[in-house]
């Protein structure tokens, strides 16, 4: 008898294409059933706060809230070269007054709030946002903001000043990839049950892959505000070999980034392991 697993997928674009394949069962697995629930990132991070979902999209800088319960997947994370996020302003300021001025950002949780912090070092004035429907207005009246989807910005985004790239600082201090959003499993699942929803969404990212136009069409069904080129530049910006399957270097920036949130935000040791055995 197959078991019922509920999956939570972010509205990234990204995640739209690559499982679509999940979304709409063109793959299935011999050992479960998936309850596919779409949420956007912020609350899939608090869904998950609460255990919600047995297998979750999540902030890579979130994950250390979480390690008790959950561990990272091979397959299904976003990680890659030249991602960002943006420091953007509506005028041009130097690094001094960048320190005494607040600062708007999304997520609390969020991989920008941390590579902010990383880049910007001494005491900031940071407002996060609670809520996510507060964006709009809170860009509308913030001289600094940090952008973390540059291919989505609204009218007021669109006038402001590129600053700094906090995600090229991260890269040219670390000589690292820049980890944005990792794909959990919780802990207490069986082993050869996390193997095989890695399985379940390696062959969903390779079916996007294989068939990337259907799946952007798909997409477009739901996603209309977004055109064919849009989606197609998600695809090719944020999807790489580390996608579907972590290698060496990926992990090792993963670790980077999760040790210096624990640093920034005085938070204890992760729980080991923090990936899934491989088979």
């Amino acid at each position: 008898m197959k078991i019922n697993l509920t999956i939570g997928i972010s509205d990234f674009p990204l995640d739209l294409l690559i499982f679509d394949a999940c979304i709409h069962q063109k793959i299935s697995s011999d050992r479960f059933l998936t309850d596919i629930q779409i949420q956007d990132t912020f609350h899939c991070n608090r869904l998950t706060d609460n255990k919600h979902f047995d297998v979750c999209r999540m902030s890579v800088s979130a994950y250390p809230y979480f390690s008790e319960f959950y561990q990272i997947l091979e397959s299904g994370n976003i990680i890659g070269s030249d991602l960002g996020p943006w420091l953007i302003g509506d005028k041009e300021l130097t690094r001094h007054e960048i320190n005494r001025t607040e600062i708007i950002i999304p997520d609390r949780c969020s991989s920008a709030a941390t590579l902010l912090k990383d880049t910007y070092r001494q005491a900031l004035k940071i407002k996060y946002l609670e809520l996510p429907e507060k964006k709009i207005n809170a860009v509308n009246q913030a001289s600094l903001y940090v952008l973390e989807d540059r291919l989505r910005l609204n009218k007021k985004e669109k006038s402001y000043i590129k600053l700094n790239d906090l995600g090229q600082y991260w890269e040219n201090s670390t000589w690292l990839l820049i980890p944005v959003y990792c794909m959990l499993v919780k802990r207490n699942l069986d082993e050869d049950l996390k193997t095989e929803v890695n399985k379940f969404l390696q062959a969903s990212i390779q079916y996007a892959i294989e068939n990337k136009s259907e799946v952007i069409q798909s997409v477009l069904q739901t996603k209309k505000s977004f055109s064919e080129e849009k989606l197609s530049q998600y695809f090719d910006i944020y999807f790489n070999d580390n996608t579907k399957i972590l290698d060496d270097k990926a992990r090792t920036s993963i670790l980077r980034l999760l040790n210096r949130t624990i640093e920034l935000e005085s938070l204890g040791d992760l729980v080991e392991p923090i990936w899934i055995k491989n088979k």
